[in-house]
């Protein structure tokens, strides 16, 4: 598992580096997983050889006014990965009375949901 967090596009160096990291964990035939902020979809898109474990459909903010994507990518088809499907977004129980919202209270202690994913880890 490698986290990851972009504060912006990704370049293209940054793009081969994480690419050629998937393609070694895939050659040596590693269980790899990306899990963190990419900052957006784009940037996902940018990895050909990582695919998300969650659908661009699942949101992953609390907040949809605040920036950032998180994401759990697989190193190659997420079919033949460690992940067998089971993948979501925590989106309840986020907030709390004593954390402020703007200029009242009530707010997420974090911008971002919290994400999980089954993966089988081999013997």
């Amino acid at each position: 598992m490698v986290n990851v967090q972009c504060r912006e596009p990704l370049v293209e160096e940054q793009c081969a580096r994480l690419d050629g990291v998937a393609v070694l964990a895939l050659a040596c035939k590693l269980p790899l997983f990306f899990a963190g902020d990419f900052h957006r979809w784009d940037n996902i898109h940018l990895l050909k050889n990582c695919e998300s474990v969650l659908d661009e459909s699942v949101p992953t903010k609390v907040d949809v006014s605040s920036g950032g994507q998180s994401a759990i990518l697989s190193a190659g088809e997420v079919a033949t990965s460690s992940c067998n499907g089971h993948a979501a977004a925590i989106r309840s129980g986020l907030s709390h009375l004593a954390i402020p919202r703007g200029w009242s209270w009530g707010g997420p202690a974090s911008p971002h949901c919290p994400l999980w994913a089954e993966i089988n880890i081999p013997d």
